[in-house]
């Protein structure tokens, strides 16, 4: 509103200039008007793009691309313990960049059911998802597999995906600590460009995300803050708004600040309103 008003205001203001200025007055050299500020990368407008894994676009255009729900989670990929399937991944990635959108994060979570300490039906993207692997080697070979076939093409991983949701993740702060670091060591080893974002966390359900995030701080802390972005999910309740979902990372940043949290960029990678 306050930009609207001043548009309205100068541009009322150069009218009235042009009414009342004399005819035999010298032209005048109008001064510029010019905006600040910093330029907003397009890569900060991702998207998640449903069956980018067969070869499905965005109608609208876009800057990166979030891979999730798109067959490419541990448990889609390695459903035999050792085996690989990479061509969900392969062509998810291919797809892109053929788009022209090379800024690529990938979310490395799902738990085989071979590998899988919780096999719940209910969790997300398949059945015992959410659990922690009942051995942690077992994450170390799929990180060091993922992290090989696509350096230089991946760009972001983010180890897990709203890590305080049971439906995600039954693990504990301390376990999502643990895979955080053994991703972070892994990964920085074989693409050190490449950059390690925290698992998200949802922040709307409060009770879950004050239950779960501050001792994942503490135990991330205690490993040397092994990550690059600090992300959280701000989706807004059903009659919220933009403003809702800024209240949301402020609560967020908020909490990252009581726990003396290091200054990193901040990603939302996931959020809409509707």
């Amino acid at each position: 509103m306050r930009l609207k008003s001043t548009l309205i205001f100068l541009a009322t203001a150069a009218l009235a200039a042009t009414i009342i200025a004399p005819a035999t007055a010298a032209p005048t050299k109008k001064p510029a008007i010019g905006l600040q500020g910093q330029v907003v990368p397009a890569s900060l407008f991702g998207m998640h793009i449903q069956n980018a894994e067969i070869g499905s676009w965005a109608t609208v255009p876009v800057g990166s691309l979030r891979l999730w729900d798109n067959q490419t989670s541990w448990a889609n990929i390695e459903k035999v313990q050792g085996t690989f399937d990479w061509t969900a991944l392969d062509k998810a990635v291919a797809t892109s960049q053929s788009k022209g959108v090379n800024d690529i994060l990938m979310v490395l979570a799902g738990t085989p059911a071979w590998a899988t300490d919780d096999p719940s039906p209910a969790a997300l993207p398949v059945p015992g998802a959410a659990g922690m692997p009942k051995d942690f080697s077992w994450w170390d070979k799929w990180v060091t597999a993922v992290a090989t076939r696509y350096k230089g093409k991946i760009t972001s991983y983010q180890p897990w995906n709203e890590a305080n949701l049971s439906t995600f993740s039954t693990g504990s702060p301390a376990q999502m600590a643990d895979l955080t670091k053994r991703a972070y060591d892994i990964i920085k080893r074989i693409d050190p460009a490449a950059i390690v974002v925290a698992p998200s966390t949802g922040t709307r359900l409060s009770g879950a995300f004050k239950k779960f995030y501050p001792p994942f701080l503490q135990a991330l802390k205690a490993k040397g803050w092994p990550i690059d972005v600090w992300s959280a999910h701000t989706y807004p309740a059903s009659l919220g708004t933009p403003v809702t979902r800024a209240a949301l990372a402020m609560a967020y940043l908020k909490v990252l600040k009581k726990a003396g949290a290091p200054k990193l960029p901040f990603w939302d990678t996931e959020n809409n309103f509707g």
